[in-house]
């Protein structure tokens, strides 16, 4: 069995670089719009390889549910409009970190998005596997 032990998160909602340690039991806690739901969010996508065909966001975490888009994710979208991002262009990377129990070998999995402020969407520019 694999368990997660670890998450890379770059370039995602207002996270620039972050590693999120688990452990057996973990719990994410804190304020309203400081990125719980992000970190879950995060997961899924790597896990699905950033496919919008099967993503499904927590948009009950956010008063403007329709801002809840990959694209608006990678740029560090809080509100409706331009002014309202993180960054104007980005770079997402995506890992997920897991430990084989038996053998404890590590793999790592995740995604690279591309995204920008003047484009309509983001574009997944690799799935890899490790």
């Amino acid at each position: 069995m694999k368990t997660l032990e670890k998450i890379h998160i770059v370039q995602f909602f207002l996270f620039e670089q972050e590693t999120v340690l688990l452990k057996e039991i973990t719990g994410l806690f804190g304020p309203n719009g400081h990125g719980k739901s992000s970190v879950i969010d995060a997961i899924q996508v790597a896990m699905f390889g950033a496919n919008d065909n099967l993503q499904a966001f927590n948009a009950q975490a956010d008063e403007h549910a329709k801002s809840r888009s990959l694209r608006a994710y990678c740029l560090g979208q809080y509100g409706e409009g331009p002014d309202q991002r993180v960054r104007q262009n980005a770079t997402t990377y995506i890992t997920l970190v897991w430990r084989d129990t038996r053998t404890g070998e590590p793999l790592s999995m995740g995604v690279c998005i591309a995204a920008s402020g003047d484009r309509d969407r983001h574009e997944v520019q690799g799935r890899y596997i490790l």
